[in-house]
Order: C-alpha cells, then sequence, then structure tokens
C-alpha cells in the first residue's frame, strides 16, 4: 500500500476528495485514497458478514417453552381434535370407509390377477420391460389367452443388445413340448415375429390342436431322459462353438446343473 508526503496544496486536494472539512486535521502521511478504500469496503464487509453470521446463530439457538407455550399448544390440538369431530357425521364416514375399502379390494384384486398371470407366463427372465411390451402386442394379456398359455410357456432371455438369446419353450398338458426355438438366436422382434407367426396354432384348444398342425410337434415322440437332453445340450454346444456361433456358456451351465440334479435324483 502507497504512502505519501503532502504539500499543503495537496492535503487540501485530499481532503476535499475524502469530504474532510479541516485539512489540518489531515496527516502528513496519509495512504494511497484508491487502495485504502478498498481494504475499508473489504473489512466492512468482513464485519457486515460476521454479524449476519451472529444473527443466525442466535436465531437457532433453541428457545425454552414456557408454561404459556405448552398451553396453548393443548388448546390448539384440542380444537383441532373437536373441529373434526363436529364436522363428520360416523354414518357417513363408515359408508364411505366400506366404498373405498371395496373398491380397493377390487383393484388389488386386477392387480394380483395381472401380476400372477405375468408370474406364470414368465418363469425367468420376461420381467424385462422391453420384452413384456413387445409380448403384450401378442395379446398375451388377453384373458382368453390366459387360459391356453398359462403354465406352458416359459421364456428365458440372456444378453442385452445384439447378443441377447431368447429361449422359448411352450408346452401342451402332457408336459411334451410341441413348440420350441432352441438352438435358434434371434433378438425381441424376432420372437416377437416367431410368436405371431404361431400365435393362431398356439391358442387352438388341445383337441384340435393334434399332431402335426403346425410347428414343431413332438406328440408323437416319447419324452427324452435328463441323460439324453444332457448329451444333446453338449453336442449343441460344441457345434456352436465349431461354427464360431455365440454361446452363453454361463446359461449352458446353469440348464447342465440342472440336469445333472435330475440325473441324481434318479
Amino acid at each position: 500500500m502507497a504512502v505519501y508526503k503532502l504539500t499543503e496544496e495537496q492535503r487540501k486536494q485530499v481532503a476535499e476528495i475524502l469530504g474532510v472539512e479541516d485539512p489540518e486535521t489531515l496527516s502528513e502521511k496519509i495512504y494511497d485514497h484508491e487502495e485504502f478504500s478498498g481494504v475499508t469496503k473489504k473489512r466492512d464487509e468482513f464485519k457486515r458478514k460476521t454479524s449476519e453470521l451472529q444473527t443466525q446463530v442466535e436465531e437457532l439457538q433453541p428457545r425454552v417453552l414456557t408454561e404459556e407455550d405448552l398451553a396453548e399448544y393443548k388448546n390448539l390440538k384440542r380444537e383441532k381434535k373437536e373441529r373434526k369431530t363436529s364436522q363428520s357425521d360416523p354414518s357417513e364416514l363408515d359408508a364411505l370407509r366400506e366404498t373405498l375399502t371395496a373398491q380397493h379390494r377390487q383393484e388389488i384384486g386386477v392387480i394380483e390377477s395381472d401380476r400372477d398371470f405375468w408370474k406364470n407366463l414368465t418363469e425367468s427372465k420376461l420381467r424385462d420391460q422391453e420384452l413384456i411390451v413387445q409380448a403384450s402386442k401378442l395379446g398375451f394379456q388377453d384373458p382368453n389367452d390366459a387360459l391356453v398359455l398359462r403354465n406352458r410357456i416359459r421364456i428365458d432371455v440372456t444378453g442385452e443388445g445384439d447378443s441377447q438369446n431368447i429361449l422359448v419353450k411352450v408346452r401342451d398338458e402332457s408336459g411334451k413340448a410341441w413348440f420350441t426355438n432352441e438352438g435358434n438366436e434371434g433378438t425381441v422382434e424376432d420372437l416377437v415375429k416367431d410368436l405371431a407367426d404361431r400365435k393362431p396354432y398356439l391358442l387352438k384348444k388341445d383337441e384340435e390342436r393334434g399332431s402335426g398342425a403346425g410347428g414343431n410337434n413332438d406328440d408323437s415322440k416319447e419324452k427324452k431322459t435328463p441323460r439324453q437332453q444332457l448329451d444333446d445340450l453338449n453336442q449343441a454346444y460344441k457345434a456352436a462353438l465349431s461354427e464360431g456361433r455365440t454361446v452363453d456358456a454361463n446359461n449352458i451351465e446353469i440348464r447342465r446343473s440342472a440336469l445333472r440334479k435330475q440325473l441324481r435324483s434318479g
């Protein structure tokens, strides 16, 4: 910060700038006005902020409740309770409660019905939102479809994006698979198109479907044993690797474990 020694004329000029009536009261040495005023502003700003913070601290200090405060609180609470009681007819409240309860039960019933249907329809990962939207385009949420498809369709989704693989198996009441895309890779869109083409057949009643009514019908064949299924799985896995096709090794291992468990259980 600069310090200057002033002449008489300079002292008068500085006094006029600073608003000092008597130039004689100025010291011969005075701080540079511009720098000095800057320091003053910073000091004033610091004081102002300190004062504001002190005020905030004081406002945050807990106030001890007096007997009058407690009495006022109890009165307000009692008035609120009385006002609520006087404005409500008990019979009207009971009727409203019963109506709302009935509506609530109906809504819950619809939600549970829809949830149970999707749970049965998708034993694995069909809860993926995109796949649910695609499947709903086929009308699988329709109650008539649910009567046929419930507990008969299994959809496993593995991978993401271009490497996503969808395995679909639909079984009739005898437990024999009459449609499966096992071994065929495809996206969600491929699955939707495939199911859409087969939908009239999928929704036929068992007695109408018969053998050879369309799709891959295995009704005339005996169901393969777990050992045969495991051998087929291993052969398909080796063939896919030799052909350079993308294979979900984790999904293969899960299916192997399930078949081995069946073998151990006899």
